[in-house]
């Protein structure tokens, strides 16, 4: 009918009757449709079709166009549906004309089937409706048309393609249900525009939020707006209540909740459940137990019915607002939509419904665990041994990819688990696999060492899954030597269930990577035993990935990844990545411990080795997003640490010392020891690179110290290698050629080094020489150049090999060879130092030339790589061949303050402050103490002071906490 409202002015900017909140976030559309309304102002029919789920602001949208529509002129008609009016013969046309149709009109019964009653109709209809138009244009309003009976559409359509309207334009809305658009498929909007109705922005929900409450939102009240999931009338409902409950306050301009409980919003939901039929009911609050969103197959199952037999409920619970269509599940219009829907639900058959869901989804093998999980800690009780056993076999599901929660579980299966129950044990195991698995290796160790040492009656299985997992701590703690005698033990009687070999099998692994790889041949025996079989008592096993079916596959892993370690020490390089490599793919993708990462993340450490960065890049990111996703943190510290060395290695400094000790840090927080001594190394290296020798020496310091003190085990040559480096950078090639030969003296000997260090032959037989010693040197390159006859395709090696025998001989050739092939960036420029130093000692004219020009590009490339230190040097041997080189960049400074200060001058303050004498910091930058001097007395000026003990101060201040 003809909207009564009072006359409006036209004008282009408009603000409905109904207030600017009701239209929050609905701009775009509202210009469009003002556009549309354009169209129909310059004689060109409009009509569109306004979708939405329930609650949208379909109808809202309707009459602010309406609105619009009378202020620009239009002649306005409104028609309302309602749930019944399909039952009722033209209910629709009646309230669009105001009036119904007369029972016996000349033209005869209107609804008797014959086409001539149907344009006798839609006559009568258009004579009542035009005579209100006045020729003003005509907008043509239809509210719900999902409940419109079919003869008023039928005539509605004739009435607009017969023009007897125009121009004209006809909105129509609809609700979003995939059963309502069938409904109306054939009706009016056949040929409509689309204007399909989204939920709320963010900035819209604020806006709204702001409009009902007066004032900004709090945290906690636009955290609790945003769970209504964007829904306009979820939102109003919610925020209404607050605001008339009394609900929040307004503190400082914001408006703070003091109450979670939106009651308003509940007393809704119960009204319109209590409206649902009760299938309807059933299916509601059976999919809330399931979760905010759920599978219908799921609700059949747990209400034992076929999904069939369902629809009519859903489609209703639909049309009420409750549920929407998602891509493959139905679920809640929005978070607090279904909290409320479950809080409705009375406790004791929630928690029923949560206890069958769980079991239900427990039985799968479709990996349901998780959301298994969840069911049984919302509705476990200490009554139900069912209860309980799923509790235990949901944390060995979740062991892997889900270790927080598989403790959570675990724990809670000990908790109602009664101290005589034979099934303890069983249960202890579970809860200490899923705490190692966690990280929390402490309460792991403590839990299975208090029941080994009760002596209680276990399977044979469950005796040894726990001594594994003690193990396993001592490994990860850094007690090598009690760790692989120990899982020796476990794995010597054979036929282990498979996670209980995996494990044992890690910690030989560890052991022979980090303590003593003259067992390797042993272990290898131990490891092709029969191997794993069948699954430990009280757990069905754990399904194969597909990629890696068959009994064995661990034991291959195990054994290939002890072959690669064998192969790797004995310099045989392109055979022992072949053998990671097979590792890595035989491994199972279920496999427990250590095992599931380790070959993979040693192929990403020989791939380091090997400078081949970009694979091991791809390696580790691959690595550590399991690791993250699955929140393995166990393994990130190792993963950690090989990326740090990686970073070092390609000349990204200041981002390997930012991981190294972040996984230092980590370590410690994990206990995990053993990772302890090698990660300070790279630090120290990192920072003997930078050319703070302070620094590095102080790690050194440190590991060693751990190491001598028996807490920690470790044979890794890194450790050593360093400690000599950082000695002869701090007191000279002497004195770190003593260290070598007392107490480093098998160190030249491990081609281990070699393989992982392409700069170590050379460094070597440089010291060699400086003191001496010949024949080490030669023994020293014929090492290196064995083990690049012994791997032909490996440029690292090959290249340090011509770069040890061109130190040894002068031999120029060797040595541009080294500096051409080299691919790690570091040992480039080294090679190409030496190079320069050899062209630099020619008394030819060109030789010197070029050797000085060859010594500014192994300048270049160091400051390139940020070894301030190895730049330094090059530039003292620069200057003392008449050649001054630039090595500051003018930048504006501040005239005071730290600020002030020149890279060089930082340095200087670094070295001083650490309590070097001029003369030991200018051996470190390679000037002469009365540099040193004079930098001094411009870094004093600078600061303010007038002594060491202040700079030092400052320096401790600048640092913050002191980290070095």
């Amino acid at each position: 009918m003809p909207v009564d409202r009072p006359a409006a002015i036209a004008d282009t900017t408009f603000v409905p009757a109904s207030g600017t909140d009701r239209l929050r976030g609905r701009t775009r559309e509202v210009a469009q449709l003002s556009d549309m309304l354009t169209e129909v102002e310059a004689h060109r029919d409009t009509e569109v079709l306004i979708t939405g789920p329930p609650g949208i602001g379909r109808t809202c949208l309707l009459t602010a166009v309406e609105e619009m529509a009378e202020a620009r002129g239009f002649f306005v008609l409104h028609g309302d549906a309602h749930e019944d009016a399909g039952q009722v013969p033209l209910a629709l046309l009646s309230s669009l004309v105001g009036e119904s149709p007369p029972a016996n009109p000349e033209m005869g019964e209107p609804l008797d089937g014959h086409p001539v009653a149907v344009w006798d109709l839609m006559e009568w209809a258009r004579k009542r409706l035009a005579a209100g138009s006045g020729g003003r244009p005509t907008l043509i309003g239809l509210d719900d048309v999902q409940w419109a009976d079919a003869a008023s559409l039928r005539v509605l359509r004739m009435l607009f393609r017969s023009r007897a309207f125009s121009p004209a334009a006809c909105i129509a809305t609809r609700r979003a249900t995939a059963r309502d658009a069938k409904q109306t498929s054939s009706g009016l909007d056949a040929d409509a525009s689309r204007l399909e109705l989204g939920p709320l922005d963010q900035a819209a929900v604020t806006e709204l939020v702001v409009d009902v409450l007066g004032a900004e939102a709090a945290p906690d009240v636009a955290e609790l707006a945003a769970r209504a999931g964007g829904n306009p009338r979820v939102t109003r409902l919610l925020i209404d209540g607050l605001r008339e409950e009394g609900d929040t306050i307004v503190r400082n301009g914001a408006a703070r909740s003091v109450s979670r409980r939106p009651l308003r919003l509940l007393a809704w939901v119960r009204t319109v459940l209590d409206d649902l039929s009760a299938p309807a009911r059933q299916v509601t609050e059976v999919g809330a137990v399931l979760g905010r969103s759920f599978p219908i197959e799921e609700a059949a199952e747990m209400l034992r019915q076929q999904p069939a037999t369902l629809l009519p409920a859903l489609h209703e619970a639909e049309a009420a607002g409750l549920i929407v269509a998602g891509n493959d599940h139905l679920e809640f219009v929005s978070d607090i939509v279904w909290q409320m829907v479950l809080e409705s639900i009375q406790r004791p058959v929630r928690l029923t419904l949560h206890r069958q869901a769980g079991s239900m989804l427990l039985a799968r093998c479709d990996g349901s665990a998780v959301r298994a999980a969840a069911h049984l800690l919302e509705g476990g009780r200490p009554s139900d041994s069912h209860t309980v056993s799923a509790l235990t076999s949901a944390s060995r599901e979740l062991v892997l990819s889900s270790p927080c929660t598989a403790v959570e579980l675990a724990l809670k299966a000990l908790e109602f688990t009664a101290p005589e129950d034979p099934m303890r044990t069983s249960r202890v195991a579970a809860a200490v696999s899923a705490l190692i698995a966690a990280g929390e290796l402490p309460r792991a160790e403590a839990l299975a060492r208090d029941v080994l040492a009760q002596s209680l009656a276990a399977p044979p299985a469950i005796t040894a899954e726990l001594r594994g997992a003690v193990a396993t701590v001592l490994a990860e703690r850094g007690e090598l030597r009690e760790a692989m005698e120990r899982a020796e033990q476990v794995l010597a009687p054979g036929s282990l269930p498979g996670p209980v070999y995996e494990s044992a099998a890690a910690v030989c692994l560890l052991g022979l990577l980090w303590h003593d790889g003259s067992g390797a041949a042993h272990c290898l025996e131990l490891v092709r035993c029969e191997g794993p079989t069948g699954a430990l008592p009280g757990h069905s096993g754990l399904p194969h990935d597909d990629r890696h079916d068959g009994p064995h596959t661990a034991s291959a892993a195990v054994a290939a990844a002890i072959k690669s370690l064998m192969s790797w020490d004995r310099g045989d390089l392109t055979e022992a990545v072949r053998l990671i490599r097979e590792s890595a793919r035989q491994t199972p993708g279920r496999a427990a411990g250590s095992l599931r990462f380790w070959p993979r993340l040693l192929l990403a450490a020989r791939r380091v080795s090997l400078c081949e960065f970009d694979e091991a890049e791809a390696l580790l990111r691959g690595v550590r997003t399991e690791i993250d996703q699955r929140g393995l943190v166990l393994q990130a510290p190792i993963a950690m640490t090989i990326h740090a060395r990686l970073l070092m290695r390609s000349g990204r400094l200041t981002e390997a010392g930012q991981e190294a000790r972040a996984a230092l840090a980590l370590a410690g927080e994990l206990d995990k020891r053993v990772l302890v001594p090698g990660t300070r190394a790279l630090l120290a290296a990192i920072a003997l690179r930078a050319g703070d020798t302070p620094t590095a020496a102080g790690h050194v310091r440190a590991f060693r110290e751990e190491l001598a003190g028996g807490d920690v085990s470790s044979a890794d040559p890194q450790c050593d290698w360093i400690a000599v480096q950082v000695e002869a950078a701090q007191h000279g090639t002497p004195r770190a050629w003593e260290l070598l030969r007392n107490e480093c003296s098998g160190l030249a000997s491990q081609l281990r080094l070699l393989n992982d260090e392409p700069s170590a032959a050379p460094w070597l037989v440089r010291a060699a020489l400086m003191v001496g010693e010949r024949r080490w040197a030669e023994d020293v390159v014929a090492a290196a150049e064995g083990l690049a006859a012994r791997n032909p395709h490996v440029p690292t090696v090959n290249a340090q090999a011509r770069h040890a025998r061109g130190l040894l001989d002068g031999d120029r050739r060797a040595l541009e060879d080294a500096a051409r092939d080299q691919p790690d960036p570091w040992a480039r420029a080294s090679a190409m130092e030496d190079l320069g130093v050899l062209f630099a000692r020619r008394r030819a004219d060109p030789g010197r030339r070029e050797g000085i020009d060859t010594l500014k590009t192994a300048m270049r490339r160091y400051a390139d790589l940020g070894a301030h230190r190895d730049a330094a040097r090059v530039r003292r041997r620069l200057r003392l061949r008449g050649v001054r080189a630039r090595h500051w960049k003018s930048a504006p400074r501040p005239t005071s303050g730290w600020h002030s200060l020149t890279d060089t001058e930082r340095r200087v303050v670094h070295l001083v402050a650490s309590g070097m004498t001029n003369k030991q910091a200018a051996a470190q930058l390679f000037v002469s103490p009365h540099t040193i001097d004079t930098h001094l007395r411009h870094i004093f000026r600078k600061l303010g002071i007038s002594c060491r003990g202040e700079l030092r101060r400052l320096h401790l201040e600048e640092l913050g906490d002191g980290e070095c």
